[in-house]
């Protein structure tokens, strides 16, 4: 099986993913006015469609003019008020992307779509650049790409305007640059790295503090420490020059050296809410507006600047951390555990019109009843969710045979990758730990499952020719 898998040739590969993607696009048919309006430009996508359309319309991320009056508001809208000023916070590189589909083909949502469904096979390529710097072996490169060809989660989200896609590719370029530089010792692969990081960030600032993480891989070189020190430098400066640009344009326009303000609102109404919902057993929404509540006696409603807005709420946001640590760290870890375990088979049924049932806005979590919820509603969700299930236990169960190999072949750097990544991901996910805030990291242990599925094979094969000795 391995040899008929490694004789395959990229290309196949790359094409079984975009036959996928693009079964699902016909499926969903997003160009449709009323799938667009009620379940495409919905919830996050509404923000980087206003930013986008902005731009193309008034050449600004901004909007023209404040058209929020929040005396009019209630507690119950205000709690996503952070979430109506999209300029503040949204970082720009995916509302650009957008903007700049528009200028060729028209304000068509679906094909910023079907524009990234072409740029996620990049994703693909890289995976097997990637196995292939690291190992240098066709079997594992072939391996870890077929399974990142297969990921349904990949897949879907690849239709759904959403940063994701795009995300993985700028994610995944910098790795590769990364791992060229510290292995080739050139200093331009190191920037090249830094660069597509940077470009990461702006897309989505979940990677803000991954340097952290390319810091200790850095003191695993086997470089001189000279050239350690330089080229962490360059990558430091460069990383964080090209973010910076982001926090001085909004210091000049909110005089606020920062990215946004997704992480007062984030922090408050979805880290804080969904760990007091689950510990008081309230409903959700409740617990929204009682801090919103909270937020307005601290002056929020009487306040105009949004970033200050922002920061009434990560003070009561840390004011609950700091009172209630316990069932805080508890909830964070639920989410971490549910982003890598969550099916989504629920949600992707009710986007293709399998389900209409209306399902409660709930937290992470892993339980009997919503494992059973993913497998009793309707036939083909099931089926679906099986599907899933499938190529989810065949990405993991390789990683756990890549651990021991991966250690006893010294191969130090791609297993301390590997691990601090899915570290870094889990930690800064957060409580509402969803399928598709593991994207990035399921290229990288889908390379953990080839290295563990070709090691397996081997010594399958070195026990049976022993035993014929």
């Amino acid at each position: 099986m391995l040899k008929r898998i490694t004789v395959i040739p990229l290309g196949t590969f790359v094409l079984l993913s975009l036959l996928i993607k693009l079964v699902f696009f016909c499926y969903i048919s997003p160009w449709r006015t009323n799938v667009e309006k009620e379940q495409i430009v919905t919830s996050d996508s509404k923000g980087y469609e206003e930013i986008a359309e902005n731009l193309i319309k008034y050449h600004t991320y901004a909007a023209p003019a404040d058209t929020f009056h929040i005396s009019n508001y209630s507690d119950y809208r205000l709690t996503g008020y952070a979430f109506m000023h999209s300029d503040t916070f949204r970082t720009p590189l995916y509302p650009t992307f957008m903007a700049g589909v528009y200028l060729i083909t028209g304000i068509k949502p679906y094909m910023v779509i079907l524009f990234q469904i072409f740029i996620s096979l990049i994703s693909v390529v890289f995976v097997y650049r990637i196995s292939m710097l690291l190992f240098n072996k066709m079997e594992i490169a072939k391996l870890a790409t077929l399974l990142f060809a297969l990921d349904i989660h990949s897949a879907f989200v690849a239709n759904q305007l959403l940063t994701d896609t795009l995300f993985v590719v700028l994610f995944l370029a910098s790795t590769f640059y990364f791992i060229k530089g510290i292995k080739t010792g050139k200093l331009k692969f190191i920037l090249g790295g830094a660069y597509f990081m940077a470009l990461a960030c702006l897309t989505r600032p979940v990677v803000l503090f991954y340097p952290s993480v390319i810091l200790i891989l850095f003191l695993l070189t086997k470089q001189s420490f000279g050239w350690k020190f330089k080229a962490l430098g360059i990558y430091l400066l460069i990383f964080f020059s090209i973010v910076g640009t982001w926090a001085y344009r909004n210091y000049e326009l909110y005089n606020h050296f920062k990215l946004t303000t997704e992480d007062g609102s984030g922090m408050l109404m979805y880290y804080a809410a969904y760990a007091e919902a689950r510990t008081s057993h309230q409903n959700i929404d409740s617990v929204r507006v009682k801090y919103q509540k909270v937020a307005d006696s601290m002056g929020f409603r009487n306040e105009k600047d949004i970033f200050r807005q922002s920061d009434i709420y990560k003070s009561i946001a840390l004011n609950y951390f700091k009172n209630n640590k316990v069932a805080y760290i508890k909830t964070h870890l639920l989410g971490g555990v549910n982003m890598f375990f969550a099916i989504g088979n629920v949600g992707m049924a009710k986007l293709f019109g399998w389900d209409e049932d209306k399902h409660e806005e709930t937290f992470a979590e892993i339980s009997t009843n919503r494992i059973l919820g993913n497998f009793t509603n309707h036939k083909r969700e099931a089926v679906l969710g099986i599907f899933i299930l499938l190529i989810m236990a065949l990405e993991y169960f390789g990683v756990l045979f890549c651990i021991i190999p991966l250690w006893k072949n010294k191969e130090y750097i791609f297993l301390t990758l590997l691990l601090l990544t899915i570290g870094y991901f889990t930690a800064v996910t957060g409580v509402v730990g969803t399928y598709r805030y593991k994207l990035a990291v399921v290229p990288i242990i889908c390379i953990a499952a080839g290295y563990g599925y070709e090691k397996l094979v081997n010594r399958k094969k070195y026990i049976a020719k022993r035993n014929e000795g």
